[in-house]
């Protein structure tokens, strides 16, 4: 399916699917533990560009490309870039400068590993995935670079400079 057909599909509230690759893929509703993690990250990542600029949000869709569209569960555009966001349209065009997939037990690896490929490939500086079951985060770079943080660690961004937030604070 292209971007296209895609984004002509009658726009419903909390809509359940993205585009990847052009295929349909399903969005499950989130759980009260999704969505606290969330707000966590919300939070703190507001906190971080007080004095800085920029725009950070959750569930709005990326036009990644013209077969791709993707709504991170957190995500993040910097100053000054952040000041050209169209706020009053949908799909945002190009990516954010970070993306953070909150991964559900019922989420496949291979599913969620495609969608960090797609950001990576779109131009997203930085990509996390949040385990909440296992309490860790998997945070990869644009230049191919990898970390991961467990619970009793500090997640630290390559992109975010000086921005530090335990493990331990997002997941519950």
């Amino acid at each position: 399916m292209a971007g296209t057909a895609f984004d002509a599909l009658p726009y419903e509230e909390g809509r359940l699917w993205e585009l990847l690759n052009g295929e349909l893929t399903p969005v499950s509703s989130p759980t009260l533990e999704h969505q606290e993690i969330v707000f966590r990250l919300l939070v703190a990542l507001k906190q971080y560009l007080v004095n800085k600029g920029g725009i950070v949000s959750h569930d709005v869709e990326f036009a990644l490309s013209e077969d791709t569209r993707l709504r991170p569960d957190v995500w993040l555009v910097s100053a000054p870039r952040s000041l050209s966001l169209d706020a009053a349209h949908v799909p945002l065009r190009g990516g954010p400068d970070l993306a953070v997939e909150i991964i559900s037990p019922s989420e496949y690896a291979a599913e969620s590993m495609r969608k960090v490929q797609a950001y990576l490939a779109h131009g997203v500086q930085e990509v996390w995935q949040i385990y909440p079951k296992t309490r860790e985060v998997i945070a990869y770079a644009a230049q191919g670079e990898l970390r991961k943080f467990h619970s009793g660690e500090t997640l630290r961004s390559w992109l975010l400079e000086d921005f530090e937030l335990p493990v331990s604070s997002i997941c519950l």
